[in-house]
């Protein structure tokens, strides 16, 4: 079986980026984890938009993202031009349009 939880890549040894791919929102995929995410802070954390979407999804990012920022991909193509109501009805940042790009923060600028 794979495990498909999260790659954290940094570059340069400032910027740091998590992306969890197609990982499930299953909190004790994470718990067992936990040490591994607290250890580096990432300006950016990407999880698959279902994240969002579930109750239990958001408290995983709440608890075990540490990251400035949350981005969500893999949305649905349906989303393609309605971003801005995509990411009002889901509570977050969503990437929604092919080409779409954020600009990276950190609150230690």
């Amino acid at each position: 079986e794979i495990e498909n939880l999260s790659w954290r890549v940094t570059l340069d040894e400032q910027t740091t980026v998590t992306h969890f791919g197609d990982a499930a929102t299953v909190a004790e995929d994470f718990d067992r984890h936990a040490e591994h995410f607290a250890a580096r802070r990432s300006q950016a954390a990407f999880p698959p938009h279902w994240f969002f979407e579930d109750p239990q999804g958001r408290a995983i990012m709440a608890q075990h993202f540490n990251a400035e920022q949350i981005i969500g991909i893999h949305v649905p193509a349906a989303a393609a031009g309605k971003g801005d109501a995509v990411r009002a009805q889901l509570g977050g940042d969503l990437f929604t349009d092919p080409g779409e790009s954020r600009e990276l923060t950190s609150s230690a600028e």
